[in-house]
């Protein structure tokens, strides 16, 4: 399971550092278009937010994957020692359960997306490729939170990460 999550973690590390460049890159495009030909280039704008917007869900990922998901840590000093593997193992099974709802979810309205052949305003693409990122994310998330759940030892903690 550490090896797949491992894997897993790396791959979402390159997606989400080369939506970044796609970012900057676009948007630096864009400035420099306008400051020195009067213009801005069609479309980067729109392809910055689709890159952040990818880049974001995966910083969720793996944000998940290092242990620092959104929960409140002032309780822990509250839970009794003896009890707070039995919490963990539940919280991240609440966590699996709902990101899988979420992955569900989203992957219904991918699918909606898809059927409908939504294109964007602005830039006249398919958005219903960018928007696979929702169940991935959930999806990803989900199967770590499950992993978690079998083995709590697999959740890295990064204490230095914000």
């Amino acid at each position: 399971m550490r090896r797949l999550l491992t894997l897993l973690q790396r791959a979402e590390s390159v997606v989400a550092a080369v939506a970044l460049c796609v970012v900057a890159a676009a948007l630096f495009a864009d400035i420099v278009g306008r400051e020195f030909f009067g213009s801005g280039i069609f479309g980067a704008q729109r392809t910055a937010v689709y890159g952040m917007v990818i880049s974001a869900f995966l910083g969720f990922v793996l944000a998940t994957h290092v242990g620092r998901h959104i929960r409140i840590e002032s309780i822990d000093t509250l839970i009794p020692e003896l009890l707070r593997p039995a919490i963990v193992r539940t919280g991240h099974a609440v966590s699996a359960a709902i990101c899988l709802y979420l992955a569900y979810w989203s992957a219904d309205f991918v699918g909606i997306s898809f059927e409908q052949g939504e294109r964007g305003m602005g830039l006249d693409v398919l958005v219903w490729p960018f928007k696979l990122i929702l169940p991935w994310a959930f999806g990803s998330a989900a199967l770590r939170y499950v992993c978690f759940c079998i083995d709590p030892s697999l959740e890295e903690r990064s204490e230095g990460f914000a």
